[in-house]
């Protein structure tokens, strides 16, 4: 094995340019020397150092995938939780809202209950003797039955009607309709009948139309030949502008016959009702009137 010897460099600005590989003499290619064992340790070393450092990246961007999944978790289960939260508040505050109109629907209620106008019929009965009936001159009762209005304001538009079985006097048949027979004449001359409305004030008590009835007829009575019914209604509105009707019905069972201007009498068992009971009633649409009235 020869090598070439070096020429020196008398010329500084030229390089001379070192072949790698130099050919032997025979045309064969000389490799250069195998690297040193330190050089491959330094290599293995350089490998290592690198994959660690890979290694350690992958390690960091795995734990802050975890953090991010983590947080996205926590996030998430914080958003879930301030759903339900808001969920038992709405539910909570509706219960509460259905409550306080629960409560003000009572309330009001309770006001319109107590202090409108409550118009009805009472026990009283005004009977008077010793006229004469204006058509056939003979003996009569002059007969007035009393309502009263029991609320805590007046009764407004009150209109009052009182009729009899005149002239038959006997028993009314099974599904009679009460009509109102109205009449401008009254039992006696001085009683001429013109219906109003008029105002009825709170606690207060009057008399309703005036009824003649012929003596001789309830003295039949008493023996169970006539049958002499007195039936009515009142119409009214209260202060809240609600309508409302009150209807009674009485049967004349027994005449004093000493004179002494008693009259006996009881309920027909038809025909007594008030607003909702009556058949006829119909409710004001408004909604004060429509939510006070009773289940």
């Amino acid at each position: 094995m020869c090598y070439t010897k070096g020429v020196p460099n008398n010329n500084p600005g030229e390089n001379i340019q070192q072949q790698p590989n130099q050919k032997h003499p025979a045309g064969e290619v000389l490799s250069p020397p195998p690297a040193s064992p330190d050089r491959q340790k330094a290599q293995r070393a350089s490998g290592q150092d690198v994959q660690a450092d890979i290694q350690e990246i992958e390690d960091r961007v795995r734990r802050a995938e975890r953090w991010m999944i983590g947080l996205t978790f926590a996030i998430a289960a914080f958003a879930l939780c301030a759903v339900i939260v808001g969920i038992f508040q709405w539910s909570s505050m509706s219960g509460q809202l259905r409550e306080m109109r629960e409560s003000n629907k009572i309330n009001r209620d309770a006001l319109v209950s107590v202090q409108r106008a409550f118009v009805f019929f009472t026990n009283t009965l005004d009977a008077l003797s010793g006229g004469r009936d204006r058509k056939t001159g003979q003996k009569a009762w002059l007969v007035t039955p009393h309502y009263k209005n029991s609320g805590n304001t007046a009764a407004l538009n009150v209109h009052v009607f009182v009729s009899t079985n005149s002239p038959e006097w006997t028993t009314l048949p099974g599904g009679y309709d009460f009509p109102d027979k109205v009449s401008t004449e009254g039992a006696f001359p001085n009683t001429n009948l013109k219906e109003a409305p008029s105002i009825l004030a709170s606690q207060f008590e009057t008399g309703a139309a005036q009824v003649g009835i012929p003596d001789n007829i309830l003295g039949r009575v008493n023996f169970g030949k006539s049958h002499v019914y007195l039936w009515g209604r009142v119409t009214y509105e209260d202060i809240f502008g609600c309508g409302h009707i009150t209807r009674f019905c009485k049967e004349f069972t027994y005449r004093d016959p000493t004179g002494n201007g008693r009259l006996f009498w009881d309920d027909c068992g038809e025909n007594t009702c008030a607003d909702k009971t009556c058949k006829d009633y119909q409710p004001t649409n408004k909604a004060v009137c429509l939510e006070a009235q009773p289940n």
